[in-house]
């Protein structure tokens, strides 16, 4: 099953977080991105509209916030997505049914200003914040790997687009609260101080497929 959509505003931040940390959230059979004891992770929100399928008369519109970690997958980096958050119910049980996705209710904010975006996602006592003030850095190209998901011991392959959007800038973080992000990425995590910010982008992605890891 095909979906596709707009990203009506996009945000990433990348980081890192020590080689225990990943091994933690990816369960310890799957090798990880080790980078000099350093492992790649990325915090991925999109504001997504008219989101929907041929199969499915329903377009959907609402937040999302993807969690990946970097791994190796028949030795070639790939994401592993570890959580993603979901603020609506309806989107939240699809994105878990057809992409396999392990999703978590949270309500998530995302305020979009001339000069400025502010971020804000809290999943139960836990809470992300953080204000990203665009800049006129060009932001640097992000690794272009597989997107891989897993349900207990299967994993799958995410099927993701990768269209060009309208507008993509570079922007400077001030992070307030990143205690989702520690409790989500684990211990350890550091954030980078630039990330990325575009707009209006064709949003395509398709039902998650089974995968052997070797």
């Amino acid at each position: 099953m095909d979906f596709s959509g707009r990203e009506r505003l996009g945000f990433q931040l990348a980081g890192t977080v020590p080689v225990a940390a990943a091994r933690d959230r990816c369960g310890g059979n799957l090798p990880v991105d080790d980078a000099g004891g350093r492992v790649p992770v990325r915090l991925t929100v999109l504001a997504l509209e008219n989101l929907g399928a041929s199969s499915i008369p329903v377009k959907l519109g609402y937040l999302e916030a993807l969690w990946r970690v970097g791994v190796l997958i028949r030795k070639r980096p790939a994401w592993l997505v570890v959580k993603v958050d979901i603020d609506r119910p309806l989107a939240r049980g699809l994105a878990g049914w057809v992409m396999s996705y392990p999703t978590r209710s949270a309500s998530i904010e995302l305020s979009d200003q001339p000069r400025a975006l502010d971020l804000a996602i809290r999943a139960g006592d836990v809470a992300l914040q953080l204000r990203a003030e665009l800049n006129t850095q060009s932001p640097k190209d992000d690794d272009k790997r597989m997107l891989a998901t897993r349900s207990g011991a299967r994993f799958f392959r995410v099927p993701w687009g990768d269209a060009t959007p309208s507008s993509r800038q570079g922007a400077y973080v001030t992070m307030q609260d990143s205690g989702l992000a520690e409790a989500t990425l684990g211990d350890g995590l550091v954030w980078e101080e630039g990330a990325t910010v575009w707009r209006q982008r064709a949003h395509r992605c398709g039902s998650a497929e089974a995968m052997d890891l070797i």
